[in-house]
C-alpha cells in the first residue's frame, strides 16, 4: 500500500512539474541534464530529448551564473541562450540535490523569462529619462487633481520643487478666476476625452503669472480604466507677446497706409473736380465751333473742331475714371438702383458710341432678349458696364468690323449681357490681367491703343458690387466675348468695393 502511494506521489510531482509555467531542469554531479519540462522545451527550444544527457552549463551566456544560481540565498537575473542562438533574459533559482547521506546527487534549476519584464523597464526608464530632460513641464495627477508627478522642466517653469508639489492639488499653481478650469478638463478626462492645446495662465510660486498651451491626456491602467492624467505645458508668454507686437506693428501700419490711401483719394477727387471744370468749358465751346453755331467755318477747321471734341470728351472719360477709382478707394460707392429696360439702356450706350465705330466703319448690333422683363438696377452703373464693354470691343477690332451687344435671361433671378467682337483677341495668359487696376495688355511708349487700364477694373467693381460677376472668353487673333452676369433685382444701396479686401477673380471661359 505504502509502495502504491509513493508511485502516486511520484506521478503526481512530475504532473506538477511538466505542468509549470516555468521552465524546471534537473542535472547530475557531473552537469548532464536528466530532466527537461514543457515549459523549458517552450522557453529554450530544444526537445526534451535534443536536451537531455547535455551539459547544462551550455545553456548559460556567462558560465558563472550557474554557480551563483546555487550560491544565491535569492533568485538571480541571468541570460540564457536559445536553440536559435537568441539570447532571453530570465529569473533563476538553482538548489543542490543531496542523498541522504548528503552528498551531492545533482541540481535542480528553475528558470523564468523576464524579457519582456526586463524591456518595459528599459522603455520606462527611457520613457523616465525622456520626461526629466524635457523643456515641456510634464506633470501627472490623480482623478482628484493631486499631482503624482512633477518633472524638472515643471519645476523650472512654475517654482516648485517636486517635493513641494507630489501630494498636492493641481490646484496650487492655478488662478483664483480660473479655478473653473480645472473642473472642465477632469471632467473631459474622466470621460476619456483630452484636452489639446488648451491655452490659459497659470501662476508661478513668486506669483508670476504666464501664458500656457496645456495638452491633457487621460492616463489609462492595464484593463484600460481611467485612473488620472498627463498634462504636458508650454511656456507660451513670451510667444504671444511677440505675436501682440506683431499684430500691433501691423494695425499700425495699415492705419498708416488706410491714411494715405485716403489723402490720395482726397487728392486724386479734389484734382479731377479741377480738372474736370475748365475741360468742361473746353468740350462746350468745341461743340460750338463744331455745330459751327458761331457760324460757317472752313472745312479744315470744322475737321479740327470734331477732333477736339472727341478728344476733350475722351479726357472727361478718363478723369471721371479717375473720380469713379477714388470713389472706390474710399471703400464705398453708391448705388441708386431703379426699375429701368435694359434695352433703353444699351441703346443708349450704343448712341454714345456710335460716331467712334462710325468713324472706323465699324458696325454695332443690339441682340436683346424679347421677354427679358424690367430690371431694378442702378441706370448709370449699368450703362458704365455697358459703355466699357462696347468702348473695349470697338478699340480692338478690325476697321470694317462688327460688334455685338447681346442680352439674355440667366435663370429666373439674373441676366447676362454680352458684348463680342471679331478683333484681335487676348492671349490665355494675359486674360486674368484683364480686371486689375491700372493693368493694360498694350503697354510701352509706342502703344497702339489708348487708355488708362482703368475701363474693365471698374467695371468688374461695378458688376460685383451690385452683386454680379464678370467674365471673358477669347480666342487670341479672332476676337473676344466679355459677359457680366447681374441680379434682375438689386437690393444693397451701397457695397463696400474697398480695394483693400481682396476682388472675386473674374471668371474666364474658353
Amino acid at each position: 500500500m505504502s509502495n502504491a502511494g509513493a508511485i502516486s506521489a511520484d506521478a503526481y510531482l512530475a504532473a506538477i512539474i511538466e505542468s509549470s509555467d516555468d521552465a524546471i531542469i534537473a542535472s547530475d554531479r557531473d552537469g548532464l541534464i536528466t530532466s527537461w519540462n514543457r515549459a523549458a522545451e517552450r522557453l529554450l527550444g530544444y526537445t526534451k530529448d535534443e536536451a537531455l544527457g547535455q551539459p547544462i552549463g551550455s545553456l548559460f551566456v556567462d558560465p558563472r551564473d550557474r554557480q551563483r544560481a546555487t550560491e544565491a540565498p535569492v533568485q538571480i537575473e541571468s541570460s540564457l541562450r536559445r536553440k536559435d542562438g537568441q539570447c532571453i533574459e530570465v529569473s533563476l533559482r538553482a538548489s543542490v540535490l543531496r542523498d541522504g547521506n548528503g552528498d551531492v546527487l545533482g541540481e535542480s534549476t528553475i528558470a523564468r523569462d523576464i524579457t519582456q519584464q526586463r524591456g518595459a523597464e528599459v522603455a520606462a526608464r527611457r520613457l523616465a529619462a525622456i520626461v526629466q530632460s524635457s523643456d515641456d513641464a510634464i506633470v501627472s495627477k490623480d482623478l482628484n487633481g493631486i499631482v503624482t508627478s512633477w518633472n524638472g522642466a515643471a519645476e523650472r517653469m512654475f517654482e516648485f520643487t517636486a517635493e513641494e508639489m507630489i501630494g498636492q492639488s493641481i490646484t496650487k499653481i492655478i488662478p483664483t478666476e480660473r479655478l473653473g478650469e480645472e473642473d472642465y478638463v477632469l471632467g473631459r478626462i474622466r470621460a476619456g476625452l483630452a484636452v489639446e492645446h488648451f491655452e490659459t495662465v497659470r501662476r508661478a510660486k513668486s506669483g508670476r503669472l504666464m501664458d500656457i498651451s496645456l495638452t491633457v491626456s487621460p492616463i489609462r491602467n492595464a484593463d484600460g480604466v481611467v485612473v488620472g492624467a498627463s498634462k504636458i505645458a508650454r511656456d507660451v508668454t513670451e510667444q504671444n507677446r511677440l505675436r501682440a507686437a506683431h499684430r500691433e506693428a501691423l494695425e499700425a501700419e495699415n492705419r498708416r497706409a488706410n491714411e494715405a490711401s485716403r489723402l490720395k483719394s482726397a487728392f486724386v477727387a479734389n484734382m479731377s473736380h479741377e480738372l474736370r471744370t475748365p475741360l468742361n468749358s473746353i468740350i462746350g465751346f468745341a461743340e460750338l465751333f463744331a455745330d459751327q453755331k458761331f457760324g460757317p467755318i472752313a472745312p479744315k477747321y470744322a475737321d479740327f473742331a470734331r477732333i477736339m471734341v472727341r478728344s476733350s470728351h475722351h479726357l472727361l472719360q478718363l478723369v471721371n475714371d479717375v473720380l469713379d477709382l477714388a470713389k472706390v478707394e474710399s471703400g464705398r460707392i453708391d448705388l441708386r438702383p431703379d426699375w429701368i429696360k435694359v434695352q433703353t439702356i444699351a441703346e443708349e450706350a450704343r448712341s454714345t458710341l456710335l460716331s467712334v465705330a462710325e468713324a472706323r466703319d465699324i458696325r454695332i448690333e443690339l441682340e436683346i432678349e424679347p421677354d427679358l422683363d424690367d430690371v431694378y438696377l442702378d441706370p448709370q452703373r449699368l450703362k458704365q458696364v455697358l459703355y466699357n464693354f462696347l468702348s473695349n470691343a470697338i478699340k480692338f477690332s478690325h476697321d470694317r468690323g462688327l460688334v455685338i451687344v447681346r442680352v439674355s435671361a440667366d435663370g429666373r433671378d439674373r441676366f447676362r449681357i454680352e458684348v463680342i467682337d471679331r478683333g484681335i483677341g487676348i492671349k490665355a495668359e494675359d486674360q486674368r490681367l484683364l480686371f486689375t487696376d491700372f493693368q493694360q495688355l498694350d503697354v510701352g511708349t509706342t502703344k497702339r491703343y489708348q487708355g488708362t487700364g482703368l475701363g474693365l477694373a471698374l467695371t468688374r467693381r461695378i458688376v460685383e458690387a451690385q452683386g454680379g460677376k464678370i467674365g471673358v472668353s477669347s480666342d487670341f487673333g479672332r476676337g473676344s466675348t466679355f459677359f457680366a452676369i447681374l441680379p434682375r433685382v438689386a437690393v444693397a444701396r451701397s457695397a463696400d468695393v474697398s480695394s483693400a479686401a481682396e476682388p472675386a477673380t473674374a471668371v474666364q471661359e474658353n
